[in-house]
């Protein structure tokens, strides 16, 4: 067991014997610094250090070098036109997006990587057009991601394929080939008028309509108790009803009898009257046939009857 487990060593450190690991078990530094002579020691540290210091700040010089640090700047409404302004100075390439958005957290790692490429030649932005509302009704955002560049006091709409390759070129100068609108700013005062009135609507009057409908609704769910005078006057009300549905249903069922009752008789008094028409012709025919008695005889002599 004690040949197959070997157990601390000394090493010597000046006149001194120094108990510890086998030398294979130290690291490097540490048996630098046992190698060394004691008024060295300090020294070997502060170069150590220095190196290690050294080699970290050329890391990071070479990082920054390659594109490593972040590019894309987070904008907000109150900083967003101070710093894109008219994109006179350099593009700016901007991002709108939605936190829940699926296809704005994939383009994420694109963005960041074509800010990186492009940097020194276009800028890149971003902006949470949800907690921007007015951001999104003044730059027409209706969908996520939207990406817009702005140069030369226009605005570029892209809607192609969000790879880097593509993006790339476009951002370099393809956008040129598009025709650009005009920034909000510049537009007609009556439709940037019609846009801050929806916008404050959207944000304040539909929250408050929405609210007094709930308490109305909930002041008509939550009404008080109905009392026994109310109940009363309701009875009194629904028998009079009652009591007039059965006025017009008689009155509406003795005038159909009536009518029957004609429709039924019509011809006994159309035969009556065609016999008393037949009496009243008879009766003057009669006198017809007593003046016609006194004809003439063949001869002009009259002879009566």
């Amino acid at each position: 067991a004690q040949a197959t487990r070997p157990g601390p060593r000394r090493l010597l450190r000046g006149s001194r014997d120094v108990a510890g690991p086998p030398p294979t078990m130290r690291p490097p530094h540490e048996i630098l610094l046992l190698g060394c002579p004691p008024r060295r020691s300090s020294m070997a540290v502060a170069a150590l250090a220095f190196a290690s210091l050294a080699t970290l700040v050329r890391g990071k010089a070479g990082a920054a070098g390659d594109g490593g640090g972040p590019k894309v700047v987070e904008l907000t409404a109150a900083s967003f036109d101070d710093v894109v302004g008219r994109g006179k100075e350099s593009p700016w390439f901007v991002e709108f997006y939605a936190p829940w958005c699926g296809h704005c957290k994939s383009l994420e790692p694109v963005w960041e990587k074509l800010a990186r490429r492009l940097d020194g030649r276009v800028r890149f932005a971003k902006v949470d057009a949800v907690s921007e509302r007015w951001i999104m009704d003044e730059w027409d955002i209706d969908g996520f991601p939207t990406l817009k560049l702005i140069a030369d006091e226009k605005v570029y709409n892209y809607e192609g394929p969000r790879r880097l390759d593509i993006l790339e070129v476009w951002a370099k100068g393809g956008w040129r080939s598009g025709e650009g609108q005009l920034l909000p700013s510049d537009r007609p005062w009556r439709e940037r008028a019609l846009k801050l009135a929806f916008s404050y609507a959207w944000t304040y009057a539909m929250p408050v309509a929405l609210v007094a409908s709930a308490c109305l609704v909930f002041w008509m769910c939550s009404g008080s108790e109905v009392s026994e005078e109310e109940r009363a006057r309701r009875r009194a009300f629904e028998e009079k009803l009652a009591a007039a549905e059965r006025r017009l249903a008689e009155r509406q069922a003795g005038t159909g009898t009536v009518a029957g009752a004609a429709a039924a008789g019509g011809g006994e008094p159309a035969v009556a009257a065609s016999e008393g028409n037949a009496v009243e012709g008879e009766g003057e025919a009669a006198p017809n046939v007593a003046e016609g008695s006194a004809c003439e005889k063949p001869g002009g002599e009259k002879k009566d009857d």
